[in-house]
């Protein structure tokens, strides 16, 4: 697994966009599912997981 420091990401952060798509999960009212897109390529499924709501909210 790569790891990154979190200075390291804001700056990568800013020189790109980080795109994602959020969807619900059927089973739960507390989590959502982000999945990595990137424009050349589209959806990264692989790297998809689930997140409390909450932290989502937080963040927005």
């Amino acid at each position: 697994m790569l790891k990154i420091s979190l200075d390291e990401l804001f700056k990568e952060q800013s020189q790109t966009h980080f795109l994602a798509t959020i969807e619900p999960l059927v089973d739960t009212d507390f989590y959502v599912k982000v999945t990595p897109w990137v424009k050349e390529v589209g959806c990264i499924c692989n790297y998809s997981f689930d997140m409390l709501k909450i932290l989502y909210e937080a963040g927005n």
